[in-house]
């Protein structure tokens, strides 16, 4: 039979059925099965995949912000210094001596988007700055200083901070700002916090002015001018913010781009390696091979990732279609609350996935009658 099986045609068939005979349904082709499952239960395994916070914040490449040795992240930079010559005019009881010099901007230029404020879910919190106030001063005696700094945004003022009462002795001092002072070398200025949020286009020291009590004796020095320098340090942690979301993306290569397939169900099985404080929800979409989403493919996973933890999560991708795509996005969404308030920005930090793998729980179904 295998050798007379070949012989048998379609206009064979047609012959017989002519003369009246009957066909057996065994050996008419038009009724074969022309689908067949394979590779049922069969796993892929993917590349594995990992990233750190400082590679997808992209807070690198700025003269504004640095890293210290531990990873986190700075917002820092140094004001244009204000040199000036103080002429000590006559005492009439007390007297207030205008500082005279242009204020010159600092600006940012380009900014990150995760802590420019625009268009985005999240926002970085830099409410913890420190201005630090540098004085050398060559008059020979004591006064009182006030000034004021102001955030720019399109050329106007949209926060500016008062700074009140802080003494200046002859020659070098330094005084740490900050909206509530944490030590005794430090000096709360309300509001300070708020310089930086919204990020601005600039920032400058726009007003000095010294002041000297009434009791004090200063009639050696009238007519006398006098070297006066201040030097100007903004400083903040870069920080998580509460109540603020923000989704990362993270391409995952695991191609399935067969040319006859039929596959209707995909489990990405991960396993994962958190050792960033924060918990992500995960979703998965497939691409094709220009990087667009293939519509009616997605992924939600109910198993939320911990923060510093070790774990697995699977992924089901399912189509009324047939799934075919050369990639798999990862969107990764951290939920912030009142615990990651304040938590410093570390570029070190690191989520890896690891033994990933793709799934295919009913296998692939090949049309073998298919042209393609």
């Amino acid at each position: 039979m295998k050798r007379l099986f070949p012989l048998l045609s379609a206009g064979t068939l047609l012959v017989l059925s002519g003369t009246g005979c009957i066909v057996d349904d065994r050996y008419d082709l038009s009724k074969l099965d022309t689908e067949m499952t394979v590779l049922k239960g069969a796993e892929f395994p993917v590349p594995p995949v990992s990233f750190q916070l400082g590679e997808l914040l992209q807070l690198d490449g700025y003269d504004f912000i640095t890293c210290d040795e531990a990873g986190d992240y700075r917002v820092q930079f140094d004001l244009e210094p204000v040199d000036v010559q103080v002429l000590i005019p006559a005492f009439v009881g007390g007297v207030h001596i205008p500082v005279d010099f242009q204020p010159i901007p600092f600006s940012f230029g380009s900014v990150p988007d995760f802590i420019s404020g625009e268009d985005q879910q999240f926002e970085a919190d830099l409410s913890d700055m420190t201005l630090e106030l540098g004085v050398t001063s060559g008059i020979p005696a004591s006064f009182s200083t006030s000034g004021t700094v102001e955030a720019l945004s399109k050329g106007v003022v949209q926060h500016s901070c008062h700074f009140d009462d802080l003494w200046i002795n002859p020659g070098n001092q330094t005084y740490f700002l900050r909206e509530k002072a944490t030590s005794d070398n430090e000096i709360a200025v309300p509001g300070l916090g708020q310089m930086l949020s919204p990020f601005p286009d600039a920032v400058q020291l726009s007003h000095l002015d010294l002041y000297a009590d009434t009791g004090q004796e200063f009639s050696g020095l009238v007519g006398q001018t006098y070297d006066l320098s201040f030097r100007t340090r903004v400083e903040s942690p870069i920080c998580f913010r509460a109540n603020h979301r923000i989704t990362l993306s993270l391409f995952l290569h695991a191609e399935l781009d067969l040319e006859q397939i039929g596959l209707k169900r995909a489990i990405l099985k991960l396993a994962y390696d958190n050792r960033i404080p924060l918990n992500f929800s995960m979703v998965a979409y497939a691409l094709d091979a220009q990087g667009n989403r293939i519509e009616g493919v997605k992924a939600v996973t109910s198993d939320m990732i911990r923060g510093q933890s070790v774990s697995k999560a699977n992924l089901e991708l399912t189509t009324n279609g047939d799934l075919r795509f050369s990639q798999i996005l990862l969107e990764l969404t951290v939920s912030s609350d009142s615990q990651i308030a304040g938590m410093h920005i570390n570029k070190n930090q690191e989520l890896r996935f690891t033994d990933v793998s793709l799934y295919l729980p009913d296998g692939i179904q090949i049309r073998l009658d298919s042209d393609k």
